[in-house]
């Protein structure tokens, strides 16, 4: 969905204020949370997030607008939207005006064979792209960054979002971004990164070529204060063959959660799992980790990642839906071979 760009970013700064003006209808987390009711968060979002008076225009008339933004624990939601084409696309035939030194060129390849995009401008821009004879086109393109820098330039990097692509061309949007422990405070300004491209796709005959430029980023901000209603709960439990520590924050959003699991065995298991140069039939790996209340199972395959540290270590990063009472939660694992194991629980304390 999104694309990550390294460059060297050149900022107009535009801080924004705090407003209570309602937001507009396109561009808040209930564009979302209307067609996507799998995930509750947006409609919590909608509620908590405050709404947010800045926006920017390109010289060309392309305008961003911050909608929504909350900020809580060492998360940072925003939702956005893109009008006045951001996407501009021109069909030509025959062959492209000046010399470019291309930075893509495919033999037998025909885009509109290849290329399924999900904007709906793009998918007319791929049809006329056939390879039958030859035919380009030329693109202007403007769109948000992945993740969000700091003011003092720390990146943020983006852990969830999603865009739409309305058929009049615009773009809305959101996205969730973890701000790094060490950068976290009570008021944040977060940047925005407003990135512009020239392209020309020349489809010819059955070659496919591409040529981009950079035409420069600007950052686009605005200030948050954090919701400081994140309680926090650490629980431990020593097993046969392995200890596990962990943590979970629990905000008015959802409860983020880390299990570090301390066990060789487990860490070699899953090493050879992603690598697939061994059979591990015999090696009954903790997958996952389900989050029980008062003994009950409440969520299950939450667990949104998996990391290796270092040769006896698995770190499992979790995901829950907001829960009003934090009293009794457990963690159960959930093995590959055996399943859900209960007497293998660890338990939380108060929450903090």
């Amino acid at each position: 969905m999104f694309r990550k760009y390294i460059a060297v970013l050149t900022a107009v700064m535009m801080l924004a204020a705090v407003s209570a003006a309602p937001a507009s209808e396109a561009g808040t987390f209930s564009d979302f949370s209307r067609t996507e009711g799998e995930d509750e968060r947006l409609t919590i979002l909608n509620n908590a997030a405050e709404s947010i008076a800045v926006s920017y225009t390109t010289e060309d008339g392309v305008t961003v607008e911050i909608c929504q933004a909350y900020y809580e624990g060492d998360r940072m939601y925003v939702s956005y939207k893109l009008t006045g084409k951001p996407l501009y696309i021109e069909l030509h035939e025959g062959i492209p005006e000046g010399t470019y030194a291309w930075d893509e060129e495919r033999t037998d390849f025909a885009a509109a064979e290849k290329f399924r995009p999900v904007i709906p401008q793009r998918r007319e821009e791929m049809k006329w792209l056939n390879g039958e004879g030859q035919r380009w086109t030329f693109d202007r393109f403007t769109s948000l960054g992945d993740g969000i820098t700091l003011e003092d330039g720390t990146y943020a990097d983006i852990v969830d979002g999603k865009e739409k692509y309305p058929e009049d061309g615009s773009v809305i949007g959101w996205k969730e971004c973890r701000i790094p422990k060490e950068s976290l405070a009570d008021i944040l300004t977060f940047r925005l990164t407003l990135m512009r491209f020239n392209e020309i796709n020349f489809q010819d005959e059955t070659t496919f070529r591409n040529w981009s430029e950079d035409l420069g980023r600007t950052y686009v901000s605005f200030r948050l204060n954090r919701n400081d209603c994140v309680r926090y709960l650490r629980g431990d439990f020593q097993a046969e063959s392995y200890l596990a520590h962990a943590e979970l924050a629990a905000g008015k959003v959802d409860i983020r959660g880390m299990v570090r699991l301390v066990s060789e065995k487990q860490a070699q298991g899953w090493k050879t799992w992603w690598d697939e140069t061994t059979d591990t039939a015999g090696t009954d790996l903790i997958l996952g980790w389900n989050l029980y209340w008062n003994g009950q199972p409440v969520f299950r395959d939450y667990d949104i990642g998996t990391l290796l540290n270092g040769d006896d270590e698995v770190i499992f990063d979790l995901q829950y839906p907001y829960l009003t009472d934090l009293g009794g939660l457990s963690l159960v694992p959930s093995y590959s071979q055996t399943g859900e194991q209960p007497d293998e629980f660890i338990p939380f304390g108060n929450a903090e």
